[in-house]
């Protein structure tokens, strides 16, 4: 497959100028309509913004695909992780299976690499998990996660309801065992 000529950038939540976050919402709104009625509004998820996003631009410099990323850290029995969570993950029509999202996904271990975090976590949906899985991410199930609340930030258990969690290593080789707290919103 020859790969069209695609600039993928990484972009820190401070250099997301207004306009591009004007597009890449409108194209969450299309990617995602039934969650647009939130995406008109914000590109995070339940309250947590991404603190860089992963952007491809067409020749013309027009957003054509978005990969949010959500930088926190997380505890897991008493030790704490420096992590990057995956949130937002859109192609738009014209521009599916070319091999974009691999490339974005790639682009995303790299710069997680230099911002020398532990390992990356994604909720994943089954239709899309060849992607990750061809990218080194693994599936590890559906294990404890406790979450804050949004509306009154109490720690709560997590549920799968149609997705499950895959793991990326970066610094640390695999998901430590035990129940994982999140110290913030889902993303």
């Amino acid at each position: 497959m020859t790969e069209p000529k695609v600039n993928i950038v990484v972009v820190p939540e401070h250099d997301f100028n207004p306009a591009l976050d004007a597009k890449v919402r409108e194209q969450l709104c299309q990617a995602f309509p039934h969650s647009a009625w939130y995406f008109q509004d914000s590109r995070g998820w339940k309250g947590a913004m991404p603190t860089w996003s992963v952007v491809a631009f067409d020749e013309g410099d027009e957003p054509i695909a978005h990969i949010g990323i959500v930088e926190r850290v997380i505890t897991i029995e008493s030790a704490s992780y420096s992590i990057f969570g995956i949130q937002n993950v859109y192609v738009t029509a014209a521009w599916r299976g070319k091999g974009i999202a691999s490339r974005m996904v790639h682009a995303i271990a790299v710069e997680a690499e230099k911002r020398s975090l532990d390992f990356g976590l994604l909720f994943c949906r089954p239709h899309v998990e060849a992607l990750y899985v061809n990218a080194g991410w693994e599936s590890v199930g559906k294990p404890c996660i406790y979450v804050l609340e949004s509306e009154n930030h109490h720690e709560v258990p997590r549920p799968f309801i149609h997705d499950s969690l895959f793991f990326k290593s970066i610094k640390v080789s695999s998901l430590p065992p035990g129940c994982i707290h999140f110290n913030g919103p889902d993303w």
